[in-house]
């Protein structure tokens, strides 16, 4: 389940509205309902708010969150074993920079 899903779907097992929700993040309705359409991305803040709300794990979902979007930027065009080679590389060289 992707994770808007998950979200939407925990909204609405507690019988929470999108008003009522989106207002506790400090947003409009209308972005939040996006947010869960996939029509707008979350961004970590709100991932963690949202968990708060729903009991879930934020590191978990967090992580879930930049998967799902790492798979839709490469959507099939790289074999995962390389791209995940180019990452690591790219991470220890930040670590020597920071």
């Amino acid at each position: 389940m992707l994770l808007r899903d998950l979200l939407r779907k925990s909204r609405e097992d507690r019988g929470l509205t999108l008003k009522e929700v989106a207002s506790v993040l400090g947003l409009d309705q209308a972005i939040l309902s996006k947010m869960e359409r996939g029509e707008r991305n979350f961004k970590s803040h709100h991932i963690e708010a949202l968990c708060k709300i729903y009991s879930l794990d934020f590191s978990k979902k967090n992580k879930e969150y930049i998967a799902e979007k790492i798979a839709e930027l490469i959507n099939g065009d790289f074999e995962i074993e390389e791209l995940l080679i180019l990452i690591r590389k790219k991470q220890n060289l930040l670590k020597r920079l920071l």
